[in-house]
């Protein structure tokens, strides 16, 4: 039996150590479930060698058992050649005369490059993510906007972890909106194709009074759910079942729903901060999130084994996109020996994770370099967050931890100044984005199409010509 695991190492071995790879092109395509399909076809464009494609198929299906599909002849095939030409633009050869293409079932966003950062022009959207839970992520999140509010900001918070939300956790249900953004996903679907614009009042939690601090700004929440998907769990089920993120529009770029989301909170509420409570794990939300949106993420990890491979999952891919963070340390111990020790163990840590995505790295920077980006913000334990369990436990905590959650709100806005409010509809100018998109996109497509039908026209010419020929041939 051959593994998945195992899979990708054994094509890329067959395929550097095969001759034939001088004489033809190999297009490998790994399926969503893990099959692959190989397509082989002449460097020169002359005759293939039937006696090469069976060697090929051969050979894979002793190297692969099971997983290979089949290893065949794109010409003829108008289904193969599309997908062979997508390969080839969207890849670079793996190796000489070799493409391989992957699609996955789920978790898109952890892999593709992110898309037109149009919103972030406009407005800070910061994730608290963390890829286990346990790590006081929401917790972190509330006493950081109150901090945030503390200095005069605006802040908007939005509880992301749709099927497990964190919210109501803290706030009574009398205290919540009718609708979250759970409601707005299912409802934007419908009410955006009308081209309705749908209010957000219905979705925002003006929470300052709620807060009971000494505010000069103004902190507002959009929970996951409402209280009307609160009071009925088998309307929420299915609400669940009716969400629709829109992966479709993601990797073609277009408008999303999550677009409208945070373009209709920008033109209501107009936030210095947007604080996203981002989903655990390896989860479609959170890659979206850090991705696409976010001017900053904030990945909270502690100092054992889970967490190191955490790190080692997370980390590249961010460096890989250029998703700029901000490493946080999270349940760091408060007794000095132990802390010490854990502290190190974190940054080792940390610093091979980010030696995976660059090379580079370990040459440029030290482990105990304090301005390395493997060195985190430290959240030590504290007792008075231990039994939180409603908003008044931590209004009651946080005159103690004060210091420490004004330390990081500081380290968020140097590294994110507010943006000057220019008065900018957001909703508006995705709309105008996507009709200049959309008439770009046609005017490519005629152009291809022109191409492709001048193509197949020389063709006829060509073989009519040809026959001609071999007619005038005949004659004599």
């Amino acid at each position: 039996m051959v593994h998945f695991s195992k899979l990708k190492a054994l094509l890329l071995d067959y395929f550097s150590n095969t001759d034939l790879v001088s004489r033809e092109q190999y297009f490998v395509l790994i399926g969503m479930y893990g099959q692959y399909i190989v397509y082989q076809r002449s460097v020169n464009g002359g005759k293939m060698y039937k006696e090469d494609l069976e060697r090929v198929k051969s050979d894979l299906t002793s190297l692969t058992d099971r997983w290979l599909e089949d290893v065949c002849d794109p010409e003829g095939d108008v289904t193969a050649e599309s997908r062979i030409k997508d390969c080839v633009k969207s890849n670079q050869p793996v190796l000489p005369n070799v493409w391989m293409e992957e699609v996955f079932l789920q978790n898109y966003y952890w892999q593709y490059e992110p898309v037109d950062k149009l919103l972030l022009a406009h407005q800070h959207i910061v994730s608290f993510y963390s890829y286990k839970g346990g790590t006081g992520r929401t917790t972190a999140l509330l006493l950081t906007a109150f901090a945030m509010a503390q200095m005069g900001k605006k802040v908007v918070l939005l509880d992301f972890d749709l099927e497990s939300a964190s919210f109501f956790r803290f706030f009574s249900e009398s205290q919540f909106p009718r609708h979250g953004i759970l409601d707005y996903l299912v409802e934007s679907r419908a009410y955006h194709m009308a081209n309705f614009s749908i209010p957000m009042e219905d979705y925002l939690l003006p929470a300052k009074d709620l807060c009971g601090q000494a505010m000069n700004g103004a902190i507002f929440i959009v929970p996951a759910y409402g209280t009307e998907l609160l009071s009925s769990p088998m309307d929420c089920k299915r609400a669940l079942m009716h969400a629709d993120l829109d992966l479709n529009a993601f990797t073609h770029n277009k408008i999303t729903p999550l677009d409208y989301f945070f373009s209709a909170i920008h033109d209501t509420v107009a936030p210095d901060y947007i604080l996203v409570d981002s989903r655990s794990g390896l989860h479609q939300i959170a890659g979206i999130l850090m991705n696409r949106y976010s001017s900053l993420t904030l990945p909270f990890f502690t100092a054992d084994n889970p967490n190191a491979f955490g790190m080692k999952l997370i980390l590249p891919t961010l460096k890989k996109y250029g998703a700029p963070y901000m490493m946080i340390h999270a349940k760091m111990p408060r007794e000095a020996s132990v802390a010490e020790k854990n502290r190190q163990d974190y940054l080792k840590y940390a610093y091979d994770a980010v030696c995976c995505a660059d090379e580079a790295y370990p040459g440029s920077t030290a482990l105990n370099d304090s301005q390395g980006e493997h060195c985190p913000f430290e959240l030590p334990e504290r007792p008075e967050l231990a039994h939180v369990s409603t908003l008044q436990d931590l209004l009651v905590a946080y005159p103690s931890v004060k210091d420490t959650y004004e330390s990081l709100a500081r380290e968020i806005t140097r590294r994110l100044p507010p943006y000057r409010e220019c008065g900018v509809s957001l909703h508006t100018e995705l709309e105008k984005r996507q009709k200049e998109k959309e008439k770009a996109e046609f005017k490519a497509f005629r152009a291809e199409l022109r191409e492709e039908q001048l193509a197949e026209a020389e063709e006829i010419i060509r073989r009519a010509h040809q026959e001609e020929a071999e007619e005038t041939n005949d004659t004599f």
